[in-house]
């Protein structure tokens, strides 16, 4: 039996954004905008880390999970965005 896509991919604030309006994921300094085609930013997902190298993977996590959604939306899966909440000691 096939698995049924998704149509809308749940943010980590719990709100979701169609994947057809994901028209590019940008970085800005404290998190990624999810911009339409028209550059209006219909999500975000916050990013807060103390330490850089650990927000710079999250940032590159966030950025390819977007990229997935865009490039391949017939196989997307829900994200898990656990690692978000899990902070550098």
């Amino acid at each position: 039996m096939a698995t049924k896509s998704i149509r809308a991919v749940m943010l980590p604030d719990g709100g979701s954004v169609l994947i057809t309006l994901i028209a590019q994921a940008v970085p800005y300094t404290d998190g990624v905008g999810i911009l339409n085609e028209r550059n209006r930013m219909i999500g975000w997902v916050a990013i807060s880390d103390s330490d850089d190298a650990s927000r710079e993977v999250k940032f590159q996590k966030v950025l390819e999970i977007f990229s997935m959604l865009i490039n391949t939306p017939r196989n997307a899966t829900q994200p898990d965005w656990t690692f978000l909440q899990a902070e550098a000691s």
